[in-house]
C-alpha cells in the first residue's frame, strides 16, 4: 500500500507537468536570448552547448525591427502614415496558414487585411523609411525628408494569424498579432527573408536566438533538470558575448532573460502539494485499515496454531519470543506478497493510471516506504500474536461485576463533530497565489468521518440484534435456514461485512457527490466569466449567419472607472440576449426577462444599468480614453454572464451604448455552438479573433487543481 500511494503520488506530480506544458505557449516554458549584435562566436559557443542538451526542440533564429512608416513607392496620393514591423523567422514560409512562395531578398508578404488601407497589389513595392530625430510629419509632409531604409517588392499576402491562442509557432510573439486596444489592428508584420535584414538592416534590428522544451515524455524531474540546462545556456552567453560590453545586457541577467520552465516546474509542484493534502485523510484511512488487517492477521495466525502456542508456553517460552516466532514464520510470505503487490500497483498505475510517467524521486520514496512497511507489519503481527498468546495460559479471570461498556463509537462521533467545525473554522485546501493553503488533516477527514460516525452507532444494536437471531427461521424452508444461520453464527464477522460494505458504499456516493459538485462548481465558474460557451472577438457586426442566429448575440464592451472602481460595461441586445446565456435562477432576486427589460429603450439622460458584484455610487464614470459615460442603476444581480472577479459589472442597452460614441470591442456569444462555429462566422464576413471556449477557461493552473 506505501508503494501504491507513492506511486499515484508520483504520476500526479508528472502529469502536472503534461497539463501545463499541454496548455502553455512553450516559448514561455523555454528560453529567448536577444543577439545584438549578431555576435557569430555566441552563436557558436550556444549551439555547440546546445547540442548536448536533451528533450528540446532545435534552436530557431528571429530577427525583429521596431516599427518603421511605410509607403507605396510611386503613388504620390498616399500620404497617410502608416507603419509595419519586420520579421523573419526560420521556417516561417510553412506556418503562415496557407500556400505562400519562399521569400527571397527584399521580397516581403503582408496581411490579407493591409491591402485595402494601403491600396498594394502583388509586384508593388513599398518604402521602409527611418525618419530623422525629432521628425514627426506625415510622409509628403513639409520638413525634413526621411532615409529610405528599405525598398520591398510586394510578394503576396499571408492570411491573418489567429490570437488567444496563437499558433504553437508564432505563440512566442503573440503581441505582434494581437489587438493593440478596443477593436484597434495591430501595427501589421511584414514577413521577409533573413537575407533581406542581413545586407540591408534598419538599425533597429533585434536578434532572438530560441529554445523551446519538447514536452513529449517529459517529467517533472526531466523539467528541472532542462531548466538547470537552459540556466547554463545564460551562462554561456554571458561569457561568449561578455555583460559590461552591450548596452542590452547591462540590467541584471535573470531579469533580461527569464527561463520560463523554472515556473512550470514550481507549478507542477503546487499541483501535487494541493493533491497530496487533498488525499491525505484517504491515505490515513487506508493505513488504519491496513493496521487492523494485520492485527486480525496476526490474531487468526495464532489462533490457528493454539495448541502449538500452549504447548511451548508451558515449557516457558515467553509471549514476545513466541510473536516473533509467528511473525518470522510468516516473514517469507509476506516479503513476497509485498513485491507482487508492489509491481501490480507500479503495473496499473502505469497502464490505467493518471499517466505513464514516474518520477525518480517518488520512485526511490517507494521502494523505502514500502521496505518499511513490511518491517512494521511484521512488527504488528509479532505484538498481536504476543498478545493472543499470553491470554492463551495467563489469561485474568474475568470479573463477574457486570459493567458498562465503554462507548468507542462516541469517539468517533465526537471526532465528526471536531471536524465539521474545524473545516467550517479553517476551511479546506485552497490554491491562493503560488502556494498551496489549508490542508488541515482534521478538517479534510471530515467526509469520512461523516459516514463513520453513524455506521458507528449501528454496531452495539446491530450486534445485539445478530446475537438474539441465532435460533431465528425455523419455520423457513431447509435452504433458507441454512444460510440465515452461517451468517448469524459469527456476529462479528457478519457485522464486519455489512458495516464494511456499507462504508465503501458510503465512500463511492460522497465522491461521486464531492467529483460532480466541483465539476458543476467550474462548468458554473468559466460559464459565468465567459459570458457564453463560444466567444468570438470581432470588428465589424452584421446578422448572425442562419445557423447561429437561434442561439447567437452580439455584445459590445468597455471598461471605465467610478471613482476609485474598475467597471466593466456590457451592452447587450435584451431582445437576443437570453437565448444565448446560461442563466441561473440565484443569480439575482428577479428573473432574466425582468432584468433585462429595465434596460430597454432607454429615454435620454443616463444609461439605465444592472449592477453585478458591487456597488457603484458615483454614476458619472470616465473611459479608458479620458470620454464621460453616465449611467444610472436600476436593477442588481449577485453575478451575471460575463462577470470578472476584480470589476464591478454595468449592463446596459447595447444600441445606446453605441450611441454614445464610445470605443467598443464588439464579441458574439453563441450557446451550444457546432464545431465550425466560427468557420460561419468567418464565411459570412465577421473576422474572427481569439475564439474562447468554456474549456479553454477551465485550463489554467488553479482550475486543472481542483478538477
Amino acid at each position: 500500500m506505501p508503494c501504491r500511494r507513492a506511486a499515484l503520488r508520483l504520476g500526479r506530480r508528472a502529469e502536472s507537468v503534461q497539463i501545463d506544458l499541454h496548455h502553455l505557449c512553450l516559448a514561455d516554458a523555454g528560453i529567448s536570448l536577444v543577439l545584438v549584435p549578431r555576435h557569430e562566436s555566441a552563436l557558436a559557443a550556444l549551439d555547440a552547448a546546445a547540442g548536448k542538451i536533451h528533450g528540446v526542440t532545435p534552436p530557431v533564429l528571429t530577427a525583429l525591427t521596431g516599427v518603421f512608416p511605410v509607403t507605396v513607392v510611386g503613388d504620390e496620393s498616399d500620404t497617410a502614415q502608416r507603419f509595419v514591423l519586420l520579421l523573419s523567422r526560420e521556417g516561417q514560409e510553412k506556418e503562415l496558414g496557407g500556400p505562400v512562395p519562399v521569400l527571397g531578398q527584399n521580397e516581403t508578404l503582408l496581411p490579407d487585411w493591409f491591402r485595402t488601407p494601403v491600396g498594394i497589389a502583388r509586384g508593388d513595392h513599398i518604402a521602409i523609411f527611418e525618419p530623422p530625430i525629432g521628425y514627426s510629419g506625415e510622409l509628403g509632409a513639409e520638413g525634413p525628408v526621411p532615409s529610405t531604409v528599405l525598398d520591398l517588392t510586394v510578394d503576396g499576402t499571408y492570411p491573418e494569424i489567429p490570437v488567444r491562442p496563437e499558433p504553437a509557432f508564432w505563440c512566442g510573439y503573440r503581441t505582434l498579432f494581437r489587438p493593440t486596444g478596443l477593436g484597434d489592428r495591430p501595427t501589421p508584420v511584414a514577413i521577409v527573408s533573413s537575407a533581406t535584414l542581413d545586407a540591408q538592416a534598419p538599425a533597429r534590428v533585434y536578434n532572438f536566438w530560441e529554445m523551446r522544451p519538447n514536452p513529449a515524455g517529459m517529467s517533472r524531474h526531466d523539467a528541472a533538470l532542462l531548466a538547470d540546462d537552459f540556466d547554463h545556456l545564460l551562462d554561456v552567453y554571458t561569457r561568449a558575448v561578455g555583460v559590461s560590453n552591450d548596452v542590452y545586457l547591462d540590467v541584471p541577467r535573470r531579469e533580461q532573460f527569464h527561463n520560463g520552465l523554472h515556473d512550470v516546474v514550481r507549478r507542477a509542484g503546487v499541483v501535487a502539494d494541493v493533491v497530496g493534502r487533498t488525499m491525505a485523510p484517504v491515505r490515513l484511512a487506508g493505513l488504519a485499515a491496513a493496521l487492523a488487517l494485520l492485527i486480525a492477521s496476526g490474531v487468526l495466525v495464532t489462533r490457528e496454531r493454539s495448541r502449538e502456542m500452549r504447548l511451548r508456553l508451558l515449557r516457558g517460552v515467553g509471549p514476545a519470543a513466541l510473536g516473533a516466532r509467528v511473525a518470522w514464520g510468516i516473514a517469507a510470505a509476506a516479503a513476497i506478497g509485498t513485491v507482487i503487490g508492489g509491481l501490480v500497483a507500479f503495473g496499473a498505475v502505469r497502464s490505467f493510471g493518471p499517466t505513464s510517467l514516474l518520477e525518480p524521486g517518488p520512485v526511490r520514496e517507494a521502494i523505502v516506504s514500502t521496505a518499511i512497511g513490511l518491517v512494521c507489519a511484521l512488527v504488528v503481527v509479532c505484538i498481536a500474536a504476543a498478545v493472543v498468546a499470553r491470554r492463551l495460559v495467563d489469561a485474568r479471570r474475568k470479573a463477574r461485576a457486570r459493567r458498562w461498556p465503554v462507548p468507542w463509537e462516541l469517539a468517533i462521533v465526537g471526532l465528526a463533530v471536531a471536524s465539521y467545525l474545524r473545516l467550517e473554522r479553517v476551511g479546506g485546501v485552497r490554491l491562493v497565489g503560488a502556494e498551496a493553503q489549508g490542508g488541515d488533516v482534521l478538517a479534510q477527514a471530515f467526509p469520512l468521518l461523516a459516514l463513520a460516525a453513524p455506521l458507528a452507532l449501528v454496531v452495539r444494536p446491530a450486534r445485539f440484534v445478530l446475537r438474539r437471531a441465532r435460533l431465528a427461521g425455523r419455520n423457513v424452508r431447509p435452504a433458507v435456514l441454512l444460510g440465515i444461520r452461517r451468517a448469524i453464527a459469527e456476529p462479528g464477522v457478519t457485522l464486519s461485512l455489512v458495516l464494511g460494505s456499507a462504508l465503501a458504499a458510503g465512500s463511492f456516493a460522497v465522491s461521486t457527490i464531492l467529483t460532480d459538485s466541483a465539476r458543476s462548481l467550474l462548468a458554473d465558474k468559466a460559464g459565468t466569466y465567459l459570458g457564453s460557451d463560444l466567444i468570438v472577438t470581432t470588428s465589424e457586426v452584421g446578422p448572425l449567419p442562419a445557423g447561429l442566429a437561434d442561439a447567437g448575440t452580439v455584445v459590445v464592451r468597455t471598461q471605465a472607472r467610478s471613482g476609485d472602481r474598475s467597471v466593466d460595461v456590457l451592452g447587450v441586445d435584451p431582445t437576443t440576449f437570453a437565448r444565448a446565456v446560461r442563466w441561473r435562477a440565484d443569480a439575482a432576486d428577479h428573473s432574466l426577462d425582468d432584468l433585462l427589460a429595465g434596460i430597454r429603450h432607454p429615454s435620454a439622460g443616463p444609461l439605465p444599468a444592472i449592477i453585478a458584484g458591487g456597488e457603484i455610487t458615483d454614476g458619472e464614470m470616465r473611459t479608458l480614453n479620458l470620454k464621460r459615460l453616465s449611467i444610472k442603476p436600476v436593477s442588481s444581480a449577485r453575478w451575471f454572464p460575463g462577470y470578472n472577479n476584480g470589476a464591478v459589472l454595468a449592463v446596459v442597452d447595447r444600441d445606446a451604448l453605441v450611441a454614445t460614441g464610445l470605443d467598443l470591442s464588439e464579441e458574439v456569444w453563441l450557446l451550444n455552438p457546432s464545431a465550425d462555429a466560427a468557420q460561419q462566422l468567418k464565411a459570412a464576413g465577421f473576422p474572427v479573433r481569439s475564439p474562447r471556449e468554456a474549456s479553454e477557461i477551465l485550463d489554467v493552473t488553479s482550475f486543472l487543481t481542483v478538477r
